[in-house]
């Protein structure tokens, strides 16, 4: 039998704590990082980063995009790989400019989840080699794990701005109020991908940014929810 999504308010529950979380393993990974445990450090920002694609999943079911079914979002949660993807994806399809097309792009998310969660664990533990080498956690740089807390820390900056307040309750369920409004949107929206993915990706990452730029603090329309 397959387990329920949980309801909207432990949905947002869950988002929120994920993302608390990961701000929290980030400021530890830093400490590490000063105290020149470089490998530790990079592990820290993966499975921070595993938290925001946590939170990624929990907010994309509150949206009705149909993007996920109940299979779909504990498969993903489960799953280390899966996580990251998802927070992969906010930073390279989302945040910043795509360097590929959507399809290649994908297909190079995909695999680099799964190489980041096999990077985080060797920074973690001894290994040995198929050829017969001892690997040491201590292979990670400080720059690898430099740079893995600031890829995390986008991520995490860009959805703690419109989920890190308590406020945030109120906005879903204004949202939930529009649902139909809504629907017909991201029916729009999936359709305008499948024609043409890549132009229609540039404009919902242009108008997000926008949208962002032009907060205030202040919603006035609940369906900008992901945005404000």
């Amino acid at each position: 039998m397959t387990r329920p999504i949980p309801p909207q308010d432990d949905l947002v529950r869950l988002a929120q704590q994920a993302l608390f979380n990961a701000r929290d393993q980030l400021s530890d990974a830093r400490m590490l990082l000063r105290a020149e445990r470089a490998s530790t450090a990079f592990a820290l920002a993966t499975l921070a980063d595993e938290e925001v694609g946590k939170a990624s999943l929990c907010i994309l079911v509150l949206i009705p995009a149909g993007v996920l079914d109940a299979d779909g979002f504990w498969d993903c949660w489960r799953d280390h790989g899966g996580k990251l993807l998802w927070a992969r994806g906010l930073l390279q399809v989302i945040i910043r400019e795509p360097t590929r097309v959507l399809s290649k792009l994908l297909e190079d998310l995909t695999r680099e989840a799964k190489t980041l969660h096999q990077r985080k664990m060797r920074a973690l533990y001894v290994d040995y080699s198929p050829s017969g080498l001892v690997l040491s956690p201590s292979a990670t740089t400080a720059a690898q794990a430099r740079s893995r807390i600031d890829e995390a820390q986008a991520s995490l900056d860009f959805l703690l701005a419109s989920w890190g307040d308590d406020g945030i309750f109120e906005r879903v369920k204004d949202l939930s109020a529009h649902q139909d409004e809504l629907a017909a949107e991201l029916e729009w929206i999936n359709g305008a991908l499948r024609a043409e993915p890549d132009k229609t990706l540039g404009q919902m990452r242009d108008w997000i940014h926008a949208q962002r730029e032009q907060a205030d603090g202040n919603v006035e329309d609940s369906t900008g929810i992901l945005t404000e």
